[in-house]
């Protein structure tokens, strides 16, 4: 009877706990939702979006692409800007690459789904991979959530989504479930995890980010070296194996995700040494271009203290070119990283040590030569990437497994083990506390002083002018802010633990207090990068006087209803024709321009082609732009956002630009034509071979101008030659001006070059009446053909033989996946299994 009555009280128990715990899985899912519709309620409910100038310079190609596309053409190149560009190998426009891409579109334009679906999709993902990987290790749900706040809240994961940095932001939330599938097929779980760690990876380089996947892979390799080192560990003990055929699984995971993702891959290699992200000496970015978002020791501050160094770019007084967000961490979530030092299993625990700490000290880049200058040098195509900084994205995603860590121990052992009433759990309390009191002495003002001497020797440091006091001003208001509700925030974990230390059921509910009291210091600075009007500043451009920032989110519009329309660009169009405007001031970066179809001197893109960068370093030179580069290269009219004064346009035709000085006024630019423009598309029966480097030659331009006679410089002999004649040579007339192709029809009554001053990189060619020419390199940089007598029409096309190669591989990885996902009837594959088990269970134990 006695053990019955056991029986009738001990067995509800577990059906008890296992519902708990169920309920509190459903929690942690319900809290997921809620942060997501607390972090971004606009565009949840309100179908709202976020300007930014990212956003709207990447909608500009989209506009451009999918004209074409619908007109039955799939564009490789953009001839709006940069004299030319790839839009394929740039990543610039790659339509129908990334298949969750096409599902959103779908959901958005057929089923009338919120505009940023996609985004708060790809959130979704990140915060469910965090969760998921966190259950691997049996975390209670409460500090599972504790990692999804901090993971989605990091803010610069919140900038990205704001910033229109969607492919970063993308890319970062497949890493959970990457690290998550990499643990698996290294713990022996077959070649089935093998298979689709691939396919995920692989979709994560489709969505074309390539530094993002690049430290993704860092991260996975880590992991490899991880679990040999406990390997090798449990081996001398004389236990376990060595994981030969699961470093082969992943290596054939690598294998497919590198073939899946190749038709972006391929075209991305040919192009990146010869854009500005490769064309270096070093193969690379130039180590000062690579290196301009170097985080500075100086600004370490910043983890803790969110305006440290200034916030946004009315107050930011440190060492980048400047940041509208901080890299901010907190002293509650680094002291749940801290508690989770020591725990077990000990590799776990030190590879994600080692992860932080490493990308802590990438981010240092330029600031840290000793680490940054080798991997810059020695770590194939490291030297591609810029912004050092990113690499804090590491950092959050191991600061944030590590919270998670931190609270479960401090809540208790996930095997149900009471928590130690010794170590952190005596102490950490206490040590809030203190921090707590210190943080809220200092919002009362007494560490004012400080603070300011802080910023002006951060601006000192940087090179920037003294802040003026109403910069300190704004900045000390920001801090003081951010001082009290980091006191009571810190003030406010610390009862929380002092109070879980007196029962099992507020135990349980602290990992649920430590996820709130970190989401809302989190909200604290992600309230100011999703809506900059509530408390940021701006510097107004022409006084340096601050002013509220104006806020991010807007109503949604169809891309194009604002961007490149409108009457002043209708009468910019008419004007420029096929030539080029040169635009001034604000307008040099706009990407507007490619959507009313004007080609540009200007614009933005970060992989520009690095022939051109040359150029446009010249033709925006501050202190005497190149005005004959603006000239020879069909630069017709110039486009100013007001009028120019007088005494500039005498300047300005010494330098090799002579104005009309009666301008067009449309809407909001004003349209000078330039008399000394030289036409884009010309023929001349003048040469001479190219002599020196491409900047040699633009310097000489700069200086004499244009040849008197129209020589052009070439690559080789053409054929056949151009003969010298009294008549002029006419005009050439354009057949078609589109994206990947240029016809011309041209009648000369000579032998004569035509030239094109477009960009001539690898991928053009050029038929003259359908039969294949020799394409010559004119002046360095442009095409050109040489014609006999006649009349002739002659095609220039664009494609890229590399996206064709990487789209049969990515065939091929497709079919090894799916053969690795088929059921393979292989005899003794359990006992396999078993000793794999056992032999994982030996490395944990390491």
């Amino acid at each position: 009877m006695a053990s019955k009555r056991k029986r009738s009280v001990v067995a509800p128990a577990p059906t008890r706990v296992a519902r708990f715990a169920r309920r509190e899985s459903w929690l942690a899912v319900l809290a997921l939702l809620l942060l997501l519709v607390l972090l971004y309620p606009e565009p949840i409910f309100q179908g709202a979006v976020y300007s930014s100038p990212d956003a709207r310079n990447a909608d500009a190609f989209d506009l451009v692409g999918d004209v074409a596309l619908a007109a039955g053409d799939y564009p490789l190149w953009n001839p709006y800007l940069f004299c030319g560009m790839p839009t394929f190998g740039s990543m610039a426009y790659v339509p129908f690459l990334y298949p969750p891409a096409e599902v959103f579109t779908f959901l958005q334009n057929e089923v009338g789904l919120p505009p940023l679906t996609w985004l708060l999709a790809h959130l979704l993902l990140g915060g469910l991979g965090m969760y998921h990987l966190l259950g691997r290790w049996r975390l209670p749900p409460g500090a599972r959530t504790v990692g999804v706040v901090a993971w989605l809240m990091f803010p610069k994961v919140v900038a990205w989504a704001v910033y229109g940095h969607g492919s970063k932001l993308g890319a970062a939330m497949y890493l959970p479930w990457i690290v998550a599938l990499t643990l698996d097929v290294m713990d022996g779980r077959g070649r089935r995890r093998a298979a689709v760690l691939g396919l995920l990876l692989g979709v994560q380089i489709l969505r074309g980010h390539i530094q993002i996947t690049y430290y993704t892979l860092l991260v996975v390799g880590l992991v490899a070296v991880a679990r040999w080192w406990s390997a090798l560990a449990a081996r001398r003990r004389g236990e376990g194996s060595l994981p030969w055929s699961r470093t082969g699984l992943l290596a054939v995971a690598l294998a497919i995700a590198f073939l899946v993702g190749a038709v972006l891959l391929a075209p991305v290699h040919e192009y990146a040494g010869l854009s500005v992200r490769g064309a270096a000496e070093s193969g690379g970015a130039g180590y000062d271009y690579a290196t301009g978002w170097s985080l500075s020791p100086r600004e370490l501050g910043t983890l803790l203290l969110p305006s440290a160094a200034g916030f946004g770019r009315g107050t930011y007084q440190g060492m980048m070119p400047f940041t509208d967000y901080p890299n901010y961490f907190g002293l509650l979530m680094l002291a749940l990283v801290a508690a989770a030092a020591g725990t077990r299993p000990l590799w776990r625990t030190r590879w994600l040590f080692a992860v932080g700490g490493l990308a802590l000290l990438v981010s240092f880049g330029r600031f840290f030569p000793v680490l940054y200058g080798p991997l810059y040098a020695l770590l194939p195509y490291f030297n591609k990437f810029r912004i050092p900084s990113m690499a804090l994205a590491l950092t959050a995603f191991a600061a944030a497994v590590l919270a998670a860590l931190g609270a479960a121990r401090l809540a208790g052992d996930p095997d149900g083990a009471p928590p130690s009433r010794t170590g952190w759990r005596r102490h950490l309390p206490k040590g809030l506390a203190i921090c707590a009191v210190l943080a809220l002495i200092g919002a009362a003002g007494v560490g004012r002083g400080i603070f300011a001497a802080q910023l002006k020797g951060l601006a000192a440091a940087a090179g920037k002018p003294a802040p003026s006091a109403q910069a300190l001003s704004a900045a000390w208001d920001l801090g003081a802010a951010d001082l009290l509700r980091i006191g009571l925030v810190l003030a406010a974990a610390a009862a929380a633990l002092a109070a879980a230390g007196r029962s099992v059921f507020l135990r349980r509910l602290l990992p649920w207090a430590l996820a709130l009291l970190l989401a809302l210091d989190l909200a604290g600075v992600d309230r100011l990068i999703t809506h900059p009007e509530r408390g940021l500043r701006v510097a107004l451009p022409e006084s340096g006087r601050l002013v509220p920032a104006g806020p991010m989110v807007r109503p949604y519009a169809p891309a194009g209803e604002d961007l490149g329309s409108g009457p002043d660009y209708e009468a910019l169009a008419g004007l420029a024709g096929h030539e080029r405007v040169w635009p001034l001031g604000a307008l040099g970066g706009d990407n507007g321009f490619m959507v009313a179809g004007v080609r540009s001197l200007g614009g933005y893109h970060p992989a520009k082609p690095a022939l051109y960068e040359t150029v446009r370093a010249l033709i925006y030179d501050p202190t005497r732009p190149a005005g004959h580069l603006v000239s020879w290269l069909g630069g017709a009219v110039v486009a100013a956002p007001s009028p120019l004064p007088g005494t500039i346009l005498p300047a300005l035709a010494d330098l090799g630009v002579a104005l009309d000085p009666d301008p067009l006024h449309a809407g909001g630019m004003i349209l000078y034509r330039n008399a000394s423009a030289l036409p884009r598309a010309r023929l001349t029966d003048a040469w001479r071979p190219a002599a020196g480097t491409p900047e040699e030659f633009l310097e000489r331009l700069r200086r004499d101008g244009p040849p008197a006679d129209g020589a052009v410089e070439l690559d080789r002999r053409p054929d056949p030659l151009p003969q010298a004649g009294i008549e002029a040579l006419p005009p050439v007339r354009y057949l078609e001006d589109g994206l990947d192709a240029v016809t011309l029809s041209v009648s000369t009554p000579r032998p004569a070059l035509l030239v094109l001053a477009d960009l001539n990189l690898p991928g053009w060619r050029v038929a003259v009446d359908g039969r294949p020419a020799e394409l010559l390199r004119a002046d360095h940089l442009l095409r050109a053909v040489a014609l006999d007598a006649g009349d002739h029409e002659v095609r220039f096309a664009y494609r890229d033989p590399a996206v064709l190669v990487g789209f049969r591989l990515s065939l091929l990885g497709l079919i090894l996946a799916l053969v690795l996902l088929m059921p393979w009837p292989v005899r003794g594959a359990p006992v396999r299994s078993a000793a794999a088990r056992s032999s994982a269970n030996a490395e944990d134990a390491a």
